[in-house]
């Protein structure tokens, strides 16, 4: 008799880890589903969009000062500004991510705002070895770019706005690349 009740436990066991294995897949699936959507499909987009500068809105500002002193024009090439800090620590998951980005589209520019003292953004930069522009964000500026969110970053093509969003891993990034493409940009 112990023996029957301990089968159909066992039964009972299988049963309910077969069914959770087949209620994941279905998620599998319909996410799977979702990324493979088509850009009119528009399911998948990135968090606050309706944050910082307007779609099609001119970037405040054409030239950026970096850290290496150097001047940088933000309208003459593609170009994904992140905003950031050192204190962020989504940012600091995300700065291997943009060394990997800027090898991957070449003809894209990845400019870093990163908001801090200047010493601090260039130890950052140091650290997580950045092979990306970098430039210092002040507090004042973050006003000018309606920007108060990191890690936030714009995709800037002719110097307009064409896609926005929090990004917090490369597959926002791919997504930030491909909403160039959607009706935000038209």
């Amino acid at each position: 008799m112990l023996l029957l009740i301990g089968m159909i436990g066992l039964f009972v066991l299988i049963l309910a880890i077969c069914f959770y294995v087949y209620k994941m897949n279905e998620k599998l699936v319909e996410l799977s589903k979702k990324m493979n959507q088509t850009k009119d499909d528009h399911v998948i987009e990135l968090v606050k969009q309706d944050h910082g500068l307007n779609f099609n809105s001119s970037f405040p500002k054409e030239i950026l000062k970096l850290i290496n002193s150097e001047d940088l024009s933000v309208y003459n090439n593609d170009s994904v500004i992140i905003f950031s800090s050192p204190y962020c620590g989504s940012c600091k998951e995300l700065y291997p991510i943009l060394n990997k980005m800027q090898q991957v589209y070449r003809n894209i520019q990845f400019i870093t705002l990163m908001q801090g003292e200047e010493d601090e953004v260039i130890q950052v930069a140091k650290d997580y070895n950045l092979n990306v522009h970098v430039s210092v964000l002040n507090r004042d500026e973050m006003n000018l770019y309606k920007t108060f969110i990191f890690p936030f970053a714009y995709y800037i093509s002719n110097g307009k706005v064409v896609s926005k969003g929090v990004i917090n891993n490369e597959f926002d990034f791919e997504l930030l690349l491909k909403m160039k493409e959607t009706k935000h940009a038209s």
